[in-house]
């Protein structure tokens, strides 16, 4: 009996430790959670991520007209599956893995400046310009492209023949 006795003792207390341990840990993500949250929205995620689907439905809409008529359910499908509050813990667990917490205080601090909110309002448009000007490389060295696929055809084939 005595043994027993020992035995739920050290169990309970070996319980109790695990559950005293676990809440100052569970505090610590909770905080390390609500910052990486905290800069996700202050960096305008959530209504970026609406708009960003807002306008790949629209696109896909103009590309694929016979599509059109299945436009409320592409928005309902959005709502249900690829909206802010269905993937936030996602979005926070990424950056929780990225940033440390003081690292987020960083961030936070940065992109509650002046200099911070700024670049905020200046990232889709910066995007835009940096995404145009790939885009005319691309263009502009189009036939380049196609003569760099030629030649390797033509080695690749004069290759082929000379292992034969």
């Amino acid at each position: 009996m005595n043994l027993l006795k020992r035995q739920m003792f050290f169990s309970g207390s070996a319980l109790l430790c695990i559950l005293i341990c676990s809440i100052p840990c569970s505090a610590m993500i909770d905080g390390h959670y609500q910052k990486a949250e905290r800069l996700l929205v202050l960096t305008e995620l959530p209504v970026n991520l609406e708009q960003l689907s807002a306008i790949a439905i629209t696109i896909q809409m103009e590309e694929e007209p016979k599509l059109k008529k299945y436009e409320k359910i592409f928005n309902e499908y959005v709502s249900k599956y690829v909206s802010w509050e269905v993937l936030k813990d996602d979005f926070v667990d990424v950056y929780m893995e990225t940033f440390s917490e003081s690292e987020l205080d960083q961030l936070i601090e940065f992109y509650s400046s002046p200099l911070g909110k700024k670049s905020i309002q200046l990232a889709p448009s910066l995007m835009n310009q940096t995404s145009f000007i790939v885009q005319q490389a691309f263009i502009n060295n189009e036939r380049r492209l196609e003569k760099m696929i030629k030649e390797y055809d033509r080695k690749s084939r004069k290759a082929a023949k000379s292992k034969k």
